[in-house]
C-alpha cells in the first residue's frame, strides 16, 4: 500500500451510483475483482452491497449489506483517523528533502488527510479511461481528481515525455527558489513559521495556474472532440461527392433527354390536335352535304311518283280509246280522221313522257352513285378520325407519364443542386476544421508538457507536505515532553490547539466556498458556450430558412404551372371521354384503371420507403447508436420494397401482355382499389409526423399477401416482368443487409451500454471486451458496408436496364436467388444476426432484473450457438463463421455485378400494349347490338349471384348444423353439471339435517348439564352448612361425601367430553358448509389483481389478545376457540393447558369465590349470543373493490376509513373482540366446571 493511502478508521463520504453514503474506511488498496485502487467502507446503515468480501475473498469484516467498495477518486474524507504511535516514518529521497527545505510551511493534520487523494506519479500510473460515474466530487485543498483526457479519434499522443514538448525550455528555466540546496531542517520551532507565508503564496499561485490549465485543457479536449466529429462528417460527405457528382450528371442528361422528348411529344400533340380539328370540320361539312343530297333525292322521288301516276292515267285513257275505236264503225268513216289525229297526239305525248322518265331515271342513278361515293369517302374519313382519336389517347397517356417523370426529375435535380451546395460548404468547413485541428494539436502538446510539469510539482508537493507533517509530529512530541517539565506553558499549548482547530474549520469552510465558486464558474462558462452555440445554430438555421423559402417559392410557381396543365388535361379528358365507344368503357375501363392503380401504388410505396430512409438517416445511422425501433424500420423498408416490386410486376405485365390477360386482370380492380387508401393513410400520417410503424407493417404485410396470391393466379409464366423480378431480388439484398447491420449494431450498442452501467457488475476488462466482442462486431459491420456498396451498384444496374425496357438474362435469376432467396446466403446471415440480437436482449434483461454480473462466457456461447446453426457442417461456430459468410456473399455479389455490366448479359423485352391490339376488336364490336350484349352480361351476372346465394345458403346450413351440435354438447355438459349440483344440494341438505339433530342433542345435553349444575349447587349448599356448624369434623365429612362427589365429577367429565365431540362435529359441518358456499367467492377473490402496498401508511398494529396478561391466543379462527382447554406457552417454553393453570388458581382461591356468581342459564344465553355473532362474522366477509379505491385515490384526497388497510384493520379488530369474548366464555365455563367439581 502506498504511503499516501487513506488511513484505516477514517470517516469518509463516497458516491455510489446516484446517492452519497458515509462510513468508516476499512480497506484501501488494489483488489482482485477489478484493476485500480479501491476503498472498502463499513456504512452506518444497510445501504451497501456485501459484507467486506467479493468473489470469495475477504478484505475486511462487517455485517451483510453494510460493506461497499468504491473507487479511490470517489472518496471524500470527513474526519481523519487518530494517528497511532506505531506509524513509521517512510524514507524520503533527496528530491523530497530539497522540496521540504524550500517549502517549509507548517501543515496540520487536516492538511495531511486532505492530500491523500492526490494522483500518483506519471511513471507509476499512466493516464487511464475516465470513470463511468458522473458524480465524482471535487476534493478540497490539494486533494484533486487526476486530470484524465480520453483518447481522441486522431492519433494525438497524450503520454509524450516532457523533452518532446515545444515548451520545454521555459519548464527547465523555472524559478530556482522552489528547489534550493539540500538542507535538513533544524529541530527548532520557529523555522516553519519563517517561510510559511512565502511558500503558501507560491503554492496558491501554482494551484491557481494548475486549475487554469486544467480548465483550458478540458475545454481544448471538448473542442477537439467536436472538431474530430465534424471532420469525420466532412470526410463522409467528401467520400460521397464523386457519387453525387456522377448522379447529378446523369440526372442532367436524363433531364435534357426528357425535355427533348417532351418537346417532340408537344409538337406531335399540336399536329394531332390540328388534324383532329380539320377532321371535325370535314365531318361537319360531309354531314351537311349528306343532308342536302337526301332532300334532293326525296324531291326527285316525289317527281318520279307523280310521273308514274300520269303515265298510268295516259295508259288507261289509251286503252279506252283503243277499245272505243275497235267498237265504232269502219275505218273509212269520217270520224276516223279525228281519232287518228288524237291517237297520234297521244303517242307523241307518250313518247315525250317516256323520254322524260328515261332522263329522270338517269339523273336519279347519277345522283345515287354520287351520294354513295360521298358516303364511302365520309366513312373513310370517319375511320381515319377514329385512328387519330386512338393516337391522341395514347399521346395523352405518354404526356401524363412524361409529366410525372419531369416532376420527379426536377425534384431530383433540386436535391442534387442542394447536395452540391452542401458539399462545397462542407469542403470549406473541412479545410477550416483541419487548420483548427492542427492548431489544437500544438496546444495539446503544450498542455501535455504542462501536465507532466504539474504531476512532478504535485508529487514534490505531496512529499513535502508529508515531510512537514512528520516534522510537526516530532515538534508536537517535543512540546508534550516539554509540557511535562514546564507547567507554565500548558495554557499556551491549549491556546495553540484551539487556534489550530479554528484554522482547520476556517480552511475547510474556505475550501468548500472555493469549490462552490469553481462550480459556479464552470456553470457560467458552460452557459455562455451553450448560448454562443445556440446563436450560431440560429443564424445558420436562418440562412437555411431563407434559402428554403426562395426554393419553396420557385417550387410553388412550378407547382401552379403543373396544376394548370393538369387541370387542362383533365378537362380535355372529360371532353374526349364521351366520344369513346361504350364497349371500351364497359370492357377495358377497369383494366386501364388497374394498370394505373398498380403504377400509383408502386410509386407511393417507393415514396414511403425513401421518406423513411431520409427521416431515420439510413444507412448512415447504422454506424452509430442503434435502437430497437430502428431495427423494425429496416425490416419494414424491406417489406415495403417487396410490395413496390409486386406492383411493378403487375404494371409491366399489363403493359406487354395479351388482350385477354389484360381484360382478365382488370376484373380485380374493384377488389384492390380500397388497398390504395391504406397507403395514402400512412403517407398522410408520415406527412403529419404521426407515423405508426406497427400499423404500417401490418397493412403492408396484408397487401403483400393479397398481391402474392393474385400474382399466382394472374401473372403468366413469361418474361414480361423479368426485369422487375431481378430488381426485386437486388433490392431484397440491399434491404436485408441493412436489416442485418442494424441487428449487429444494436447488439454492439446494448453490450456497450450495459458495460458502462455502474449498477451492474461485470467480469470483463476493457481490453477483453474490445478483443472478444467489440472488435469482431465492428469487423462484421465493416463487411456489411462493403456488401451494401456492391448491392447498391447492382440495384442501380438493374434499375437502368428496367427503365430501358431491358433485363438481365433469365440465367441470373438463380444466382440472385442464391444470394437473397429463402435458402440463400443473406438469409443465413439474417438468421445469425437476428438470433444473436434476441439472445443478447434476453440476457441483458436478465442481468438488469437480477443485478447479476455480466459474463463473457454467456455472450460467447450465444455467438457460438447462433453461428453453429448457419455453419455448413453443423456444430458450433464463432465470429469467423459469420465473417466468412459475409465475405462469400460479397464475392458472389461482385461476380454477379461484373457479369451484369457486360452487354452480352442483357436482353430486350418487347411487347405490344394490349390497348393497341384492342382497337380493331373494339371497332368491330361497336357494330354489334350493344343492348343485346349488355342484356346477356346482365343475365350472366344475375345467374352468378344466384349461384353465390345458393352457396352462401349451403354454407349457412352447414354452420347451423355445426352450431346445433356444439349446443347439444354444451347442453349435455350443463346437464352433467346440474346433476352434480343436485347431488351436492342433497348432501348439503343431509348435512343440515344432521347439524340440526346435533344442535337438538346439544340443547338436550345443555339442559341436563343445567340440571346437574343445579343439583351440584344444591349439594354444595347442603355441605357448606355442616361445615359451619361442625368445624371440628371436616375429615369425616370429606370421607363420607368423597364417593358421590367423585361420581359426579366422572359424570360431568363424561358429559363435557360428549359436548366437546359434538362441538367438533358441528365445527366440521360448519366448515364444510362454508367451503361449499364460498367456492364462487374464492374464485372471484383469486381472479382479483394482487394487492399493492398501501399508499397511506402501513396496516395498524393489532392488539394482542392475551390470557392473564401474559399468554397469546394461538388460533386466528374464532370457531377454533370452542374447546375448553386452550394451550398457551409458558415461560419455560413448554406448552401447558390453560385449564390446568386456572384449576391451580382455583385451588388457591376456591374458598374466596362464590358459587352463585353466575348461573348456567346465563352462561347458555351468553354462549348462544356469542355463537350467533360468530356466525354473522364468518358469513359477512366483505370484498374490497381495489379498482374503485384506485379511482377515488386518483381523484384526490380520500378518508382513511375508506382505504383497504383501514377496512382490513377493522375486520381484524372485530375478530379480536370475538376472540376475547370466546376466551372469556371459556374461562367462565372452566371456573364453573372447577366450582362444580
Amino acid at each position: 500500500m502506498a504511503s499516501f493511502d487513506i488511513p484505516i478508521g477514517t470517516l469518509a463520504e463516497a458516491t455510489a451510483g446516484s446517492s452519497t453514503v458515509r462510513g468508516v474506511v476499512k480497506f484501501c488498496g488494489p483488489t482482485a475483482f477489478q484493476p485500480g485502487r479501491w476503498v472498502g467502507m463499513e456504512l452506518s446503515e444497510p445501504r451497501g452491497k456485501n459484507d467486506g468480501s467479493v468473489a470469495g475473498r475477504r478484505y475486511f469484516t462487517c455485517k451483510m449489506n453494510y460493506g461497499i467498495f468504491v473507487k479511490f477518486s470517489q472518496v471524500k474524507i470527513i474526519e481523519a483517523a487518530p494517528s497511532g504511535p506505531s506509524s513509521a516514518k517512510p524514507s524520503r529521497p533527496t528530491s523530497v528533502q530539497l522540496s521540504r527545505n524550500a517549502t517549509g510551511t507548517p501543515v496540520t493534520k487536516s492538511s495531511q488527510t486532505k492530500t491523500v487523494q492526490s494522483p500518483e506519479p506519471a511513471e507509476k500510473h499512466p493516464p487511464q479511461t475516465p470513470q463511468r460515474s458522473g458524480t465524482t466530487r471535487v476534493q478540497p485543498s490539494t486533494a484533486r481528481t487526476p486530470l484524465v483526457i480520453p483518447k481522441p479519434a486522431t492519433p494525438v499522443r497524450l503520454d509524450s515525455p516532457v523533452e518532446e514538448s515545444p515548451i520545454q525550455p521555459p519548464v527547465r528555466s523555472a524559478p530556482s527558489p522552489q528547489l534550493p540546496s539540500p538542507k535538513i531542517p533544524s529541530p527548532s520551532l520557529p523555522r516553519p513559521r519563517v517561510t510559511s507565508t512565502t511558500s503558501l503564496s507560491e503554492e496558491q499561485e501554482l494551484r491557481t495556474k494548475i486549475r487554469t490549465l486544467e480548465a483550458r485543457r478540458a475545454d481544448d479536449v471538448r473542442h477537439i472532440r467536436e472538431l474530430e466529429t465534424r471532420l469525420a462528417d466532412a470526410e463522409a460527405f467528401v467520400s460521397l461527392r464523386p457519387r453525387l457528382q456522377a448522379k447529378l450528371n446523369q440526372l442532367q442528361q436524363d433531364s435534357l433527354q426528357t425535355r427533348r422528348e417532351l418537346q417532340d411529344q408537344a409538337t406531335e400533340l399540336q399536329a394531332a390536335e390540328a388534324r383532329l380539328v380539320q377532321a371535325s370540320e370535314d365531318l361537319e361539312m360531309a354531314i351537311l352535304d349528306k343532308e342536302m343530297e337526301k332532300e334532293k333525292a326525296e324531291a326527285a322521288e316525289q317527281e318520279l311518283d307523280d310521273m308514274k301516276e300520269q303515265l298510268a292515267v295516259c295508259q288507261v285513257e289509251l286503252n279506252v280509246l283503243k277499245e272505243h275505236g275497235a267498237a265504232s264503225g269502219k275505218p273509212g268513216d269520217a270520224s276516223d280522221g279525228k281519232f287518228t289525229l288524237a291517237y297520234i297526239q297521244l303517242e307523241r305525248q307518250n313518247e315525250r313522257l317516256k323520254e322524260a322518265l328515261v332522263r329522270l331515271r338517269d339523273l336519279s342513278q347519277e345522283a345515287e352513285q354520287d351520294q354513295r361515293r360521298r358516303i364511302a369517302d365520309l366513312e373513310k374519313e370517319l375511320a381515319a378520325s377514329e385512328e387519330m382519336q386512338s393516337e391522341f389517347d395514347t399521346t395523352l397517356q405518354r404526356l401524363a407519364n412524361a409529366d410525372v417523370q419531369i416532376d420527379s426529375l426536377k425534384q431530383q435535380l433540386d436535391d442534387a443542386m442542394g447536395a452540391e451546395d452542401m458539399l462545397v460548404q462542407l469542403t470549406e468547413r473541412n479545410l477550416l476544421l483541419g487548420e483548427k485541428i492542427e492548431e489544437m494539436r500544438v496546444v495539446i502538446e503544450d498542455l501535455e508538457a504542462l501536465k507532466d510539469l504539474n504531476d512532478e510539482l504535485e508529487e514534490n508537493h505531496i512529499e513535502t507536505e508529508k515531510a512537514l507533517q512528520e516534522d510537526i509530529e516530532a515538534k508536537e512530541a517535543q512540546l508534550r515532553e516539554a509540557s511535562r517539565k514546564i507547567g507554565d506553558l500548558e495554557e499556551a499549548v491549549l491556546d495553540y490547539d484551539q487556534t489550530i482547530n479554528q484554522f482547520r474549520e476556517l480552511a475547510t469552510q474556505l475550501t468548500s466556498e472555493l469549490d462552490t465558486l469553481r462550480a459556479e464558474h464552470r456553470n457560467a462558462q458552460s452557459v455562455s458556450e451553450i448560448a454562443a452555440t445556440q446563436t450560431a445554430t440560429v443564424m445558420s438555421l436562418n440562412l437555411k430558412l431563407q434559402s428554403t423559402a426562395a426554393k419553396s417559392q420557385a417550387k410553388t410557381i412550378e407547382l401552379e404551372l403543373q396544376n394548370l396543365k393538369t387541370r387542362q388535361a383533365n378537362e380535355l379528358l372529360s371532353i374526349i371521354q364521351p366520344y369513346l365507344p361504350q364497349i371500351y368503357v364497359e370492357s377495358d375501363g377497369d383494366s386501364t384503371n388497374t394498370y394505373l392503380l398498380f403504377k400509383r401504388m408502386a410509386a407511393k410505396a417507393d415514396l414511403l420507403n425513401v421518406t423513411l430512409a431520409e427521416r431515420y438517416s439510413l444507412p448512415e445511422s447504422l454506424n452509430g447508436h442503434v435502437t430497437e425501433p430502428l431495427i423494425g424500420i429496416c425490416e419494414m423498408r424491406g417489406r415495403i420494397a417487396a410490395l413496390s416490386i409486386l406492383c411493378k410486376r403487375f404494371a409491366s405485365t399489363l403493359r406487354r401482355c395479351e388482350p385477354n390477360t389484360f381484360l382478365t386482370i382488370g376484373r380485380i380492380y374493384s377488389e384492390i382499389n380500397p388497398l390504395e387508401r391504406r397507403l395514402d393513410t400512412h403517407i398522410d400520417l408520415l406527412k403529419r409526423e404521426e407515423f405508426r410503424s406497427l400499423e404500417c407493417v401490418t397493412d403492408v404485410t396484408k397487401i403483400s399477401n393479397q398481391f402474392e396470391h393474385l400474382s399466382e393466379l394472374y401473372l403468366p409464366g413469361t418474361d414480361f416482368d423479368l426485369g422487375e423480378r431481378e430488381l426485386g431480388l437486388a433490392l431484397s439484398l440491399d434491404h436485408d443487409i441493412d436489416f442485418f447491420a442494424s441487428a449487429m449494431a444494436w447488439t454492439k450498442t446494448s453490450l456497450l451500454e450495459i458495460f458502462k452501467d455502474d449498477d451492474i457488475d461485470n467480469e470483463l476488462g476493457d481490453e477483453e471486451l474490445e478483443v472478444e466482442l467489440i472488435a469482431p462486431l465492428q469487423k462484421i459491420l465493416d463487411q456489411c458496408r462493403n456488401v451494401r456498396t456492391v448491392a447498391r451498384k447492382l440495384v442501380k444496374r438493374v434499375e437502368d436496364l428496367t427503365n430501358d425496357s431491358s433485363a438481365l438474362k433469365p440465367i441470373f435469376v438463380p444466382r440472385l436467388s442464391h444470394l437473397t432467396g429463402p435458402q440463400g446466403l443473406m438469409e443465413l446471415a439474417l438468421k445469425f444476426g437476428v438470433q444473436l440480437a434476441q439472445q443478447v436482449r434476453l440476457y441483458v434483461i436478465e442481468v438488469k432484473e437480477k443485478k447479476d454480473a455480466l459474463k463473457l462466457t454467456r455472450i460467447l456461447a450465444s455467438v457460438r450457438s447462433s453461428a453453429g446453426e448457419i455453419k455448413a457442417g453443423g456444430g458450433t461456430g464463432s465470429w469467423q463463421t459469420a465473417g466468412e459468410l459475409l465475405s462469400q456473399l460479397q464475392r458472389e455479389a461482385a461476380d454477379v455485378l461484373s457479369l451484369a455490366t457486360e452487354s452480352d448479359s442483357v436482353m430486350k423485352i418487347t411487347g405490344t400494349a394490349p390497348w393497341v391490339l384492342r382497337v380493331d376488336e373494339i371497332k368491330s364490336m361497336a357494330a354489334v347490338n350493344v343492348d343485346a350484349e349488355r342484356k346477356i352480361v346482365q343475365l350472366n351476372e344475375e345467374m352468378q349471384e344466384l349461384v353465390r346465394g345458393i352457396k352462401n345458403r349451403d354454407q349457412t346450413i352447414n354452420e347451423g348444423v355445426v352450431k346445433i351440435q356444439l349446443m347439444e354438447r354444451r347442453a349435455e355438459g350443463s346437464k352433467r353439471q346440474a346433476d352434480a349440483l343436485t347431488d351436492l344440494e342433497d348432501q348439503l341438505s343431509k348435512a343440515k339435517k344432521q347439524e340440526k339433530a346435533y344442535e337438538e342433542a346439544m340443547e338436550q345435553l345443555q339442559t341436563d348439564l343445567d340440571a346437574l349444575e343445579q343439583e351440584n349447587g344444591r349439594l354444595k349448599q347442603s355441605l357448606s352448612a355442616p361445615d359451619r356448624q361442625t368445624s371440628g369434623m371436616p375429615q369425616n365429612i370429606d370421607y363420607e361425601l368423597g364417593a358421590p362427589i367423585e361420581g359426579n365429577n366422572l359424570e360431568a367429565s363424561h358429559l363435557l367430553e360428549q359436548i366437546e365431540s359434538l362441538r367438533g362435529a358441528v365445527r366440521f359441518l360448519r366448515t364444510e358448509n362454508g367451503y361449499l358456499k364460498g367456492q364462487d367467492l374464492l374464485k372471484e377473490i383469486q381472479s382479483l389483481p394482487s394487492l399493492g402496498p398501501a399508499p397511506y401508511g402501513h396496516t395498524p398494529q393489532l392488539p394482542y389478545v392475551t390470557a392473564d396478561g401474559a399468554d397469546e391466543i394461538d388460533s386466528d379462527d374464532p370457531l377454533k376457540t370452542g374447546g375448553h382447554a386452550v394451550h398457551t406457552k409458558g415461560k419455560n417454553g413448554d406448552d401447558q393447558p390453560r385449564l390446568n393453570k386456572e384449576e391451580a388458581a382455583g385451588g388457591v382461591h376456591a374458598k374466596g369465590e362464590k358459587a352463585s356468581s353466575s348461573s348456567l342459564q346465563a352462561l347458555s344465553t351468553e354462549s348462544k349470543v356469542l355463537y350467533r355473532e360468530l356466525l354473522e362474522y364468518s358469513a359477512s366477509a366483505k370484498l374490497i373493490d381495489l379498482e374503485a379505491l384506485e379511482r377515488e385515490r386518483n381523484q384526490g384526497w380520500m378518508p382513511q376509513r375508506k382505504t383497504a388497510a383501514y377496512q382490513l384493520w377493522e375486520r381484524k379488530r372485530e375478530g379480536d373482540r370475538l376472540k376475547k369474548q370466546v376466551q372469556g366464555l371459556r374461562l367462565h365455563t372452566a371456573r364453573l366446571v372447577r366450582i362444580g367439581g
